[in-house]
């Protein structure tokens, strides 16, 4: 494939030599994913948002309502609701809820916030989705949901009364559940003013938000409220949260074109084979070129060079189940180790006994990780 041309913000205008691959080496800045060689804490501890902890702490203690404005990465959708539950906000069986406008975003954030937790997924960190409840009642904590999901528990609790601190997560997308949340949660808060309302919005428009939020009559009054400090609180204010955890460099296309696909899939390739290490992230407008995308570039991957690195595509999209889900997003997260695949030399009649001798000799041998296997149900697994 030809060498991509990309014409850079602020640069020469395009028709210029610049080139991607032949950009100048003081702006080329190469980032190591922030998960390789480091603990989950340490992790956590790298997010922008870490350091602003306590400044939200506190003005989740202070304000009814606390608009929080960060760019897509700071951290805010994993950390706040555990800064939350390490701080006493799930005492006495309460619960802090986190909903999405998507249940894939709701699945995954889940399922990784369970792991930092270090809980199993449905335990203390749980999620709900349509037709779909992962959770406990008696133990669940954290719960991410879609907003939907929140809005229709509002039919069967009117007050919410379970929920401590409520987190409604990318507010600027404005979804039809969430400007009905966002209204209906108003209205809660006035006979539950000791309920802490969190809005996240990646955008700069939220002081539309906390115009919202403070007309009207001031809430004031204890009103069934269960959290820490039950009682009269100022209703709504701002918190900022400046970074990014990598700088983002923004590249477009010199020339227009008319399959929009293919030039994903060449573009994806030319990266590819560019030194450095990294996942890229391609966004389409829906199912069908999702799965066009995923099938021309397995066509590729033949064509590698040998000794290239692995080109693994893999597809995310709604609707997607559950478990295809959270398998891709796994996958993702264990770029951060190294894997070995290995292929029987031989078919097999019983690939359930063969999977089991294989195991025991790869468990006998030294210095072994962790060990996956994949069967194709619940009986061959319980065998």
């Amino acid at each position: 494939m030809s060498t991509m041309q990309f014409w850079k913000p602020g640069a020469s205008t395009p028709g210029s030599t610049l080139d991607r691959a032949t950009q100048a080496e003081d702006n080329i800045i190469h980032s190591a994913p922030a998960s390789s060689n480091l603990g989950i804490q340490a992790q956590r501890e790298r997010l922008p948002i870490f350091k602003h902890r306590e400044k939200i702490l506190y003005a989740v203690e202070k304000y009814g309502v606390v608009i929080i404005v960060g760019q897509t990465g700071c951290g805010k959708t994993t950390q706040l609701p555990q800064y939350l539950y390490e701080t006493g906000w799930a005492a006495n069986g309460n619960i802090i809820a986190c909903t999405q406008p998507r249940r894939v975003a709701a699945t995954s954030v889940a399922a990784r916030v369970a792991t930092e937790v270090g809980s199993v997924l449905g335990d203390e960190v749980g999620y709900t989705i349509r037709f779909e409840d992962v959770s406990s009642k008696s133990r669940t904590r954290i719960k991410y949901m879609t907003d939907g999901m929140l809005f229709r528990e509002t039919m069967i609790d009117p007050l919410l009364s379970k929920y401590s601190v409520i987190m409604i997560d990318e507010a600027h997308e404005r979804s039809i559940y969430t400007d009905l949340l966002l209204g209906v949660l108003k209205k809660i808060r006035r006979k539950r003013p000791g309920l802490r309302l969190i809005v996240s919005s990646a955008t700069l428009e939220a002081k539309y938000f906390l115009d919202y939020f403070n007309s009207g009559p001031p809430v004031a009054g204890i009103g069934g409220g269960a959290a820490p400090t039950d009682g009269p609180a100022d209703e709504a204010t701002i918190v900022s949260l400046e970074g990014r955890m990598y700088p983002v460099e923004v590249a477009y296309l010199k020339e227009p074109t008319e399959d929009y696909v293919a030039e994903a899939v060449r573009v994806v390739w030319g990266l590819h084979m560019q030194p450095g290490q990294g996942d890229i992230l391609v966004f389409l407008t829906g199912r069908e070129e999702i799965d066009r995308c995923l099938s021309e570039l397995s066509e590729l991957v033949p064509r590698l060079p040998r000794g290239a690195p692995a080109l693994v595509p893999l597809p995310l999209h709604a609707g997607l189940s559950t478990d295809d889900q959270l398998a891709t997003i796994v996958s993702l997260e264990g770029r951060m180790y190294p894997v070995e695949v290995a292929y029987l030399k031989e078919s097999t009649e019983d690939y359930v006994a063969e999977a089991v001798r294989v195991v025991w000799g790869l468990h006998m041998q030294p210095g072994q990780g962790d060990i996956l296997v994949f069967l194709t149900g619940r009986e061959e697994i319980e065998r």
